[in-house]
Order: structure tokens, then C-alpha cells, then sequence
């Protein structure tokens, strides 16, 4: 089991959580919805990019307002 940010980002990308790109955290936060389970299904892949492209297009609408 993956337990806190640091667990998941090592595992995931291999890398800190201060060594992420954008696209990387945005992946990771869209991982807190959808925990990754054991045997990552091309469904479950699916919704975590989906989630990870609405989060980073959401932050760009937010910083482009400002």
C-alpha cells in the first residue's frame, strides 16, 4: 500500500514530490480521488489522465485570470 505523497510520487515517477513537473503533480492529485489499486486497469489509467488534464487546465485558467 501507498501511504502519503512522498510513497506515491517515489513509486509512481521515482522522484520526490519537489522534483515533479506539473503534469506529474497534477497526476499524483488526481491519484487522491482515485487511489491506484494493485493491477492499474487501462480504465483506471483512463480516469486518473482525465482527472490530471482537468486539474492542469483549471490551474492555467487561474493563473492566465490573474
Amino acid at each position: 500500500d501507498l501511504i502519503g505523497l512522498e510513497s506515491a510520487c517515489h513509486k509512481v515517477y521515482g522522484k520526490k514530490s519537489s522534483d515533479l513537473n506539473l503534469h506529474e503533480k497534477a497526476r499524483i492529485a488526481a491519484m487522491l480521488l482515485r487511489p491506484r489499486p494493485k493491477k492499474p486497469s487501462e480504465k483506471w489509467e483512463l480516469a486518473v489522465k482525465s482527472r490530471a488534464a482537468y486539474a492542469q487546465s483549471v490551474r492555467m485558467r487561474m493563473e492566465n485570470s490573474n
